[in-house]
C-alpha cells in the first residue's frame, strides 16, 4: 500500500513541477537568432515620453540605411547607416505616445527586420527602467503551495496506512 502511495505521489510531483523547468527560455551559447538573422537591442525596456535610449542591432545588411520606428502608433524616430559588419547604435527618443506596450522596429534598405519590446508607463515623464517591466518584490508560490500540498496528502496517507497495519 505504502509503496503504491509513494509511486503516485512522485508521479504527481514530477507532473507538478515540469512546467516550472519549461517556463524558462534557454541561454547560452547555441541559442538566440541564427547567425546573421537581425536582432535589436535597447539600453531600456521601460521608458517615458521625452526619454532618450540607445538602441543596439547586428545581423542586419552591411553599410545600409536602418530605418527605426516606434510602434503601436508607426512613427519614425531615427535613420542610422550599419557598419561593415552589419551592426549599428543609435540614439531613441521615445515619443510622445499612449502608456502601454509598444515595439521599437529596425529595418534596413534590404528588408531585415528586427523588434525590440518597449513599455511606456503612464506614470511621470522622463523615467527609465533597464528591468522587463514591474519590479519583481515576491516569489512564485503557486508550484510551493502545490508540492505542500502534495506532501500534507502523502504524509496524512503514511500516517493512515501505519495505523492501519499496527491496528492488523
Amino acid at each position: 500500500m505504502i509503496k503504491r502511495v509513494l509511486i503516485v505521489a512522485a508521479a504527481l510531483v514530477a507532473f507538478t513541477a515540469a512546467p516550472a523547468f519549461a517556463q524558462t527560455p534557454p541561454t547560452g551559447p547555441g541559442y538566440g537568432p541564427p547567425p546573421g538573422a537581425p536582432s535589436l537591442t535597447c539600453s531600456a525596456s521601460v521608458a517615458s515620453t521625452g526619454v532618450t535610449i540607445t538602441c543596439t542591432g547586428s545581423g542586419f545588411g552591411h553599410s545600409l540605411t536602418i530605418t527605426i520606428d516606434f510602434h503601436s502608433q508607426a512613427v519614425t524616430v531615427g535613420t542610422v547607416t550599419s557598419d561593415a559588419t552589419g551592426a549599428f547604435t543609435a540614439p531613441v527618443t521615445v515619443p510622445n505616445v499612449a502608456p502601454g506596450a509598444h515595439t521599437i522596429t529596425a529595418t534596413d534598405s534590404a528588408g531585415n527586420t528586427a523588434s525590440f519590446a518597449i513599455t511606456v508607463p503612464a506614470s511621470a515623464t522622463g523615467s527609465t527602467s533597464t528591468g522587463g517591466g514591474l519590479a519583481f518584490t515576491g516569489a512564485e508560490i503557486g508550484m510551493m503551495t502545490g508540492g505542500a500540498a502534495l506532501l500534507l496528502a502523502l504524509g496524512g496517507l503514511i500516517i493512515l496506512a501505519s495505523r492501519k497495519r499496527a491496528n492488523a
